[in-house]
């Protein structure tokens, strides 16, 4: 049981390290995103003028950014693999579509390094709509299971909201291929959720890992 223990804590541990990071690295990258278009706009300006813009630092966070995600991510999966193997049958069907998620979000957070058509950007999109909901599922079957500790279960269940506002902020986005007006506004609190959710997946995954194993 100690061992049991032992392994629970350092398990969880480590995938709230891995939620840290990708986490971290979603925000700075969303606030480079927003310099980005100064950014490119300065660099369009030199080239015109022979000059040269030297050193890009916008690309190098970016850059940073980008392997902090899916690193973070592929931190993420492995840990809930092992997590997994010590849980019963039913929660550790749950964990696998978790990865599922998971591992989609490292590959569409790689796209990230390369300017996509548009048709392959909505690709993407729905892979990641696809990889929340996938996460949504599983987090919803963890949140009611009575074979993990209730501290545990109160955990998942702030991980299911966060996962909720993920999907709500991702579609509201999507409303500006409706009516850009509509869409400016949803966008906005869109992004709110997404902080919202960013801070309480880290939250949640702070008392999956504060709680007793079972």
């Amino acid at each position: 049981m100690e061992q049991y223990e032992k392994t629970w804590f350092t398990t969880t541990k480590n995938i709230f390290t891995a939620v840290l990071i990708f986490s971290i690295a979603t925000v700075v990258q969303a606030i480079m995103a927003l310099f980005g278009g100064a950014q490119d706009m300065v660099s369009s300006a030199a080239s015109l003028m022979g000059a040269s813009t030297g050193f890009n630092f916008y690309n190098l966070v970016k850059w940073i950014c980008i392997i902090g995600m899916a690193g973070g991510y592929l931190l993420y999966v492995m840990g809930l693999g092992k997590l997994s193997i010590m849980l019963k049958e039913k929660d550790m069907k749950a964990v696998g579509q978790v990865r599922i998620g998971g591992a989609i979000l490292i590959l569409t957070s790689l796209t990230l390094f390369f300017p996509l058509p548009v048709w392959l950007a909505w690709i993407v999109r729905v892979a990641e709509l696809a990889a929340y909901v996938m996460m949504f599922v599983g987090f919803g079957t963890l949140k009611k299971s009575h074979a993990i500790d209730s501290k545990a279960a109160r955990g998942f269940s702030t991980v299911y909201l966060a996962t909720l506002f993920s999907i709500i902020a991702m579609l509201l986005g999507w409303l500006i291929y409706v009516s850009f007006a509509l869409g400016a506004v949803m966008s906005v609190i869109g992004g709110i959720l997404e902080i919202v959710a960013i801070i309480l997946v880290i939250v949640g995954w702070a008392t999956v890992k504060g709680a007793p194993a079972k």
